[in-house]
Order: structure tokens, then sequence, then C-alpha cells
């Protein structure tokens, strides 16, 4: 954090503008109680990896960076869609990251 506040990365501001349109279109509803969330983040191992380095990434790999500021970025989006009044409406929350054969993202959402 500097001075004047946060800084956010060119990358990361481009993907919360498309995470939040495409957030836009699938939600209908807007949750005003407690939510449990269940965040599971999908990465698809580097193309530079050799067919024996891909399938232990397969097996028992995770991708790089921190599963909380994954969490973070998704629920950041989520707010600024109108998916809920406030992420402090989270209660519950389970996130996973793993290799898998392609990026996706998914994420349920659940009225306690």
């Amino acid at each position: 954090m500097s001075r004047w506040g946060v800084h956010y990365p060119k990358y990361y501001t481009a993907w919360k503008k498309q995470a939040e349109a495409d957030l836009r279109k699938q939600v209908t509803t807007q949750y005003t109680g407690r939510v449990s969330v269940c965040i599971e983040c999908t990465e698809a191992p580097p193309a530079s990896d050799s067919k024996r380095r891909r399938e232990e990434r397969l097996e028992s790999g995770w991708p790089r960076g921190d599963v909380d500021n994954l969490a973070k970025a998704i629920l950041d989006a989520m707010t600024a869609a109108g998916v809920w009044l406030d992420d402090a409406q989270v209660v519950e929350l389970t996130c996973r990251k793993r290799y898998g054969d392609a990026c996706c993202t998914t994420v349920r959402v659940a009225r306690l």
C-alpha cells in the first residue's frame, strides 16, 4: 500500500471489470441476508510443461498465488456487481485452487 492508497496492477483492474460485467449478466437476485460462498478456481498447467510435468501438476500440484487473495478478488467483484450489499454478509467461505484441463472459476452462493 502506498501513501496515496492501494495500487492495483492493470491486469487485475481489467480482470475485475470483466468479472463484474459477467456477474451482472448471470446474477438476477441481490442477496440481502447471511450467505455461504464456495469458490473453486481451476487453472490449466503452463503450455510449456512437458507431458510428465503436466501429469504431475494435474495429480498433486497447485497453482501459484495465495488462495485468500483469489477469494478477496472474487468477493470484491461480486460486491461491485451488486450480488449482495456488502461482503460482510459472507459468514461462511470455502475457497479451493487446483490445476485442471482449462481455466475456470465456479462460485456457489447459498442463503443461510
